[in-house]
């Protein structure tokens, strides 16, 4: 066999092994929102909506959104289902920034600090987000699926991406 069939063998074992690892903690996850839906019926659901409990609901379903959407990916129509993909995928971000804000003040009592805190995380979402400004779509590969695809020239990205340090002359 030659060099790159053997490869081609090795990429397509290694991409059916992720796709098992996605497939099987997917199920892990699914299995546990069932368990706890009673549970969370009893505590959220009767309760009055507040700022923590939309907190909650949105962290939750839109990870479950994640999750069934990853499952699904190789079904849907690539280029649009990659956008909305992303977007929820991005979306997570946002929490996270809240979820790490709100921490930072249960421990410091600062405003500033929280402030801070979730401006810093949320930097993440806006980079990912500014993939939609360079065109983000999708493309069907045979052997990897659906993969995400940017017009983004090597011009700009070495424009906008890459740090350009000054020269330093030796002596």
């Amino acid at each position: 066999m030659s060099s790159q069939a053997v490869a081609l063998v090795a990429a397509a074992q290694s991409v059916y092994t992720a796709h098992l690892c996605i497939v099987g903690s997917s199920v892990f996850l699914m299995y546990d929102y069932v368990i706890n839906l009673g549970q969370e019926v009893e505590l959220f659901w009767t309760t009055k909506l507040t700022g923590a409990t939309a907190l909650y609901f949105a962290n939750r379903y839109i990870t479950l959104l994640f999750v069934i959407m990853g499952l699904v990916q190789s079904f849907g129509n690539c280029p649009p289902f990659l956008k909305a993909f992303a977007g929820i995928s991005y979306s997570q971000y946002i929490i996270w920034a809240s979820f790490s804000g709100l921490r930072a003040y249960a421990l410091s009592r600062r405003r500033i600090l929280s402030a801070f805190v979730f401006l810093l995380l949320l930097v993440p979402a806006g980079i990912n987000y500014a993939q939609f400004s360079f065109g983000l779509t999708g493309v069907n590969s045979s052997l990897f699926g659906c993969n995400a695809v940017t017009q983004l020239t090597h011009e700009l990205a070495r424009k906008y991406v890459t740090l350009r340090f000054p020269s330093v002359s030796h002596r």
